[in-house]
């Protein structure tokens, strides 16, 4: 499987410093009360996104935050098992070089999918120019406020 330049290396910094990568696979919130889940499947350019995989640890009423590289996966989410409650993706860059309102792709946006609170954030890397134009990069703080 062909990933970015560094990645192996950073996949072991990662390991040693104890951080979890999350693919196709889910990990509840430490000290979550009411069974708050981050899940996540693998970059779609990996041809190994397993949806089912990723939320089958979650149950039926738990609270949900469902990570997408690539935001053409949410189309699939609503033949998940179980409800989500937030999808997060980037892969866009905003389009990375816009002019205006034009652009490769559409720029970061937070909507309503199926009925799921979507945020799509422009991030702040490039991919194939190490450029960018017209393209705000951007970085969310998320507070999360889930109750029954």
């Amino acid at each position: 499987m062909i990933r970015e330049v560094g990645a192996e290396r950073l996949r072991h910094i990662f390991k040693e410093t104890g951080v979890v990568i999350i693919e196709n696979d889910a990990t509840r919130l430490k000290d979550s009360i009411n069974g708050c889940w981050l899940s996540a499947v693998d970059d779609s350019s990996s041809r190994n996104v397993q949806i089912h995989d990723a939320l089958s640890k979650c149950r039926e009423h738990d609270a949900v935050v469902f990570i997408a590289h690539n935001p053409e996966v949410f189309t699939n989410i609503k033949s998940a098992p179980f409800r989500v409650d937030l999808m997060l993706a980037g892969h866009y860059h905003g389009g990375q070089i816009r002019f205006g309102k034009y652009g490769l792709y559409p720029p970061g946006s937070f909507s309503t999918v199926h009925g799921i609170p979507t945020l799509i954030s422009n991030g702040y890397g490039t991919t194939l120019l190490p450029f960018r134009f017209g393209a705000k990069p951007q970085c969310h703080i998320i507070d999360l406020n889930f109750t029954n």
